[in-house]
């Protein structure tokens, strides 16, 4: 047989083994699904900080071992976050401790990475109706980034006249590292800010 005729029979043979690993192996894996909410939708609370929990069918994926990809925060009405965006996982249950700030309605948004590798991402509301005792967190403009810290604030430096202004030329190098972990922010952020959009909206 010549390789030109051979090539296309060998790759007809290789896409009818995927086939047949496809749809006559064993079930396809499916995503993690939710059996536990704590606490539970519709709850009324009435302390400061809050604990929630969320438990699934099978166990989480967290191949860093630190929890990127997963994140519960709080959103009040006004569209302001609360927590940290830090996870704990033990095995199907991913937990957080919450401080939340003024007494109202909370939506509680969760992202999780299922068994299967797809990541997926719920929310739910509760009310907060705390005593007069309670004081209020502060909540965050933009959704946290657990290990993220904001950057201190510094003191302004005087004007200069645009004589002693120096004229130099500079070249910044951001590592690969950073930047990977930029996109990885910025993707969990923007699942979060959605939830806080639609929260806003209703």
């Amino acid at each position: 047989m010549s390789a030109s005729l051979h090539r296309p029979l060998l790759a007809h043979a290789v896409g009818a083994l995927v086939l047949a690993g496809v749809f006559l192996g064993g079930p396809a894996s499916a995503h993690n699904s939710v059996e536990d909410r704590t606490p539970e939708p519709g709850a009324v609370v009435t302390s400061s900080p809050i604990a929630v929990s969320i438990a699934t069918n099978d166990e989480f994926l967290d191949l860093s071992g630190e929890g990127r990809g997963f994140a519960i925060v709080g959103i009040d009405e006004s569209g302001m976050f609360y927590g940290d965006g830090c996870v704990d996982i033990i095995e199907q249950r991913m937990v957080a401790e919450l401080p939340l700030g003024q007494a109202g309605t909370y939506t509680i948004a969760y992202q999780f990475i299922s068994a299967d590798g797809h990541s997926l991402s719920e929310s739910y509301t509760i009310e907060f109706a705390p005593g007069p005792d309670h004081s209020a967190a502060e909540g965050r403009a933009e959704a946290p980034v657990c290990g993220a810290t904001a950057p201190p604030v510094a003191e302004p430096a005087p004007a200069l006249e645009p004589a002693d202004v120096p004229q130099q030329e500079s070249e910044t190098v951001v590592s690969p590292a950073v930047i990977a972990g930029i996109v990885a922010a910025v993707t969990l952020s923007a699942v979060i800010v959605g939830a806080a959009r639609t929260r806003k909206r209703t």
